[in-house]
């Protein structure tokens, strides 16, 4: 049996970076996941906050999938903050 390891980011805007900044702190990230062998690289969607830039992870993951060569299934997590009213 193999064990199958997953990144899970959350594009997390660290120090006064940029959004363009932060995606490429992730795209860092994803190529040295590919280079050290993880299967998978996933991005939690996030709105409504100014320290997290994966509003469409589904984009973010196209953009891994073409920058990365071993990343064998690059899918997108949602999850919902629920807040009460």
């Amino acid at each position: 049996m193999s064990l199958h390891s997953s990144i899970l980011d959350l594009a997390t805007v660290y120090n006064n970076d940029d959004a363009i900044q932060t995606l490429k702190n992730s795209t860092e990230l994803t190529q040295l996941a590919n280079q050290l062998g993880y299967s998978r690289y996933w991005f939690a969607e996030h709105h409504n906050t100014k320290f997290r830039v994966s509003t469409s992870p589904d984009l973010l993951a196209v953009h891994v999938a073409a920058v990365t060569e071993r990343l064998t299934s690059v899918q997108a997590a949602s999850c919902c903050r629920i807040t009460a009213c």
